[in-house]
C-alpha cells in the first residue's frame, strides 16, 4: 500500500514505474536481476492529473497504477457511516484491551461525532475514539453500576479553541444513554 503516492520523489516514481513495466529490478549495482510479480494499491487525497500538470507526479506512473480507480468520498460526505465506524473502532479497541463486558457510545456521543467536520477523515475519527477509550479506562467512580468518562474534545485552529464537546463512553453495561 502506497499512501499519498504523489509524495514520492520523482526519482523514486521513475524507478517504481520501471519496475511495474518490466516486472523486474536489479540489485547489487546492476549485477543481479530480480523478477517480481506485484500488485500495487496506491492512494492520494490530491488530484493526480493536476499534480501531473504541475510536474509533481509522473504521467507514466499514473497510467501504470490507474488500472482500477476507486473514488472514496470524504467522511463528511458520508455522515451516516460515522456511528458505525465509531462503534467498530470502539469495539475493536475494547477487544484489543481484552476488557470484559460490552463497550458502547451513547446516542449523544454519536450525535456529537456526526456533527463534526472530520477534515482528517477516518484517521481523525480513529484517533478520537482511541483517545476517548484510553481516558475511559481511567475510571471515574460513580455510584454503582455506572463507570464512565466524559472526555472534553477541543479542536484548535491557529491556536484558538473553536470547539468543545463531551464524548461519553460507557463500558460494562448494555447501551446506556444520557
Amino acid at each position: 500500500m502506497l499512501k499519498e503516492v504523489v509524495d514520492l520523489p520523482l526519482t523514486l516514481q521513475s524507478r517504481l514505474a520501471r519496475v511495474l513495466q518490466e516486472q523486474s529490478f536489479t540489485r547489487d549495482s546492476g549485477k543481479t536481476r530480480v523478477e517480481v510479480d506485484v500488485r500495487v494499491l496506491a492512494s492520494s487525497c490530491r488530484n493526480l492529473p493536476e499534480e501531473i500538470a504541475a510536474g509533481r507526479f509522473r504521467e507514466d506512473l499514473y497510467y501504470r497504477i490507474n488500472i482500477l480507480p476507486i473514488q472514496v468520498p470524504a467522511l463528511a460526505a458520508r455522515r451516516d457511516e460515522i456511528p458505525a465506524w465509531a462503534r467498530h473502532m470502539l469495539e475493536r479497541r475494547h477487544h484489543e484491551e481484552r476488557r470484559a463486558g460490552p463497550a458502547s457510545l451513547t446516542e449523544g456521543a454519536q450525535g456529537v461525532l456526526m456533527a463534526q467536520p472530520w477534515p482528517g477523515n477516518l484517521r481523525q475519527l480513529h484517533n478520537i475514539v482511541r483517545r476517548a477509550y484510553a481516558l475511559a479506562l481511567v475510571r471515574v467512580y460513580l455510584p454503582a453500576p455506572l463507570s464512565w468518562a466524559a472526555i472534553a474534545y477541543i479542536e484548535l485552529v491557529r491556536g484558538t479553541p473553536v470547539l468543545i464537546q463531551l464524548f461519553f463512553i460507557f463500558y460494562g453495561l448494555p447501551s446506556v444513554g444520557l
